[in-house]
């Protein structure tokens, strides 16, 4: 708490709250030189151009936005379905690498449970305990440095700076949710599914994994002005975008505007 009282503003923050001068002496702090006139401008133009566009914050669910708008409600959700309530490189690589590591870590327990597990005196026996405390503890550190402070952290840098505050309310409320719903259903599930429990969660870890893959940018070193961009020159959510815009533009009569549209990706 006394740290967070010499946190500075961003310099995305500041210029877009109208202080450019403060925002440029902030982000020499940040980079410990004098010379940050290429990011500064790059910072100036993003805001301006979001300024200008005269966007209300729910145009993240745009089919511009619509790769954030996707990632601010998948990425929590998988989060908390790694099912580490159950338990208690670049970005996409830490998300992959501790996501096999809790998938291997599932299926293990699993198995474990499945062979040690008497279900009739509800007994197991004392090596497979232990072998599944390990595991848990395997599971714990993968989530650990990746899907727990990533969540947060991804989520934070997909957006641009008009939809961020929106992006980040609903990241929380869908963490919230998602971490309700598995501590209501859990034990109900143990019970029920016993070590299938664990191939559930598995199966989830893998289908987040395949998403993550395919769908989420890489926004390590990408500055919040230029994240459209990358959204923009993804194979999937990219062309979607471009054709809509352009269609927008067309039905506006707005042919400049659509030609623009499609040499965006060029900025």
């Amino acid at each position: 708490m006394i740290g967070s009282l010499l946190i500075d503003d961003t310099p995305n923050s500041l210029y877009y709250r109208g202080k450019p001068d403060e925002a440029r002496r902030a982000l020499q702090r940040l980079r410990g030189v004098q010379d940050v006139d290429a990011e500064f401008n790059d910072i100036a133009r993003g805001v301006d151009s979001a300024v200008k566009a005269q966007r209300n914050a729910w145009s993240l669910f745009s089919w511009r936005n619509a790769g954030a708008a996707v990632a601010t409600i998948v990425i929590p959700l998988a989060q908390q379905f790694t099912g580490i309530n159950t338990i208690m490189i670049g970005r996409k690589m830490l998300f992959l690498e501790g996501a096999a590591q809790m998938c291997v870590a599932f299926v293990s327990v699993a198995i474990i449970m499945g062979l040690g597990f008497d279900i009739n005196t509800g007994n197991i026996a004392s090596g497979c305990a232990l072998a599944i405390i390990i595991l848990q503890c395997v599971f714990t550190s993968g989530f650990a440095w990746s899907w727990g402070p990533l969540g947060w952290l991804v989520t934070s840098e997909i957006h641009d700076i008009e939809h961020r505050t929106l992006g980040m309310a609903i990241t929380t409320s869908v963490n919230f949710l998602a971490s309700f719903i598995i501590g209501q259903t859990y034990l109900t599930m143990l019970c029920s599914l016993r070590e299938y429990t664990y191939v559930f969660f598995a199966i989830c870890v893998i289908a987040m994994s395949l998403y993550v893959h395919y769908f989420l940018i890489e926004t390590k070193n990408v500055p919040t002005e230029r994240m459209h961009i990358e959204w923009m020159r993804h194979w999937w959510w990219g062309p979607r975008a471009m054709d809509r815009e352009r269609l927008e533009c067309l039905a506006r009569n707005d042919l400049v505007g659509a030609g623009l549209a499609s040499t965006e990706l060029q900025y």
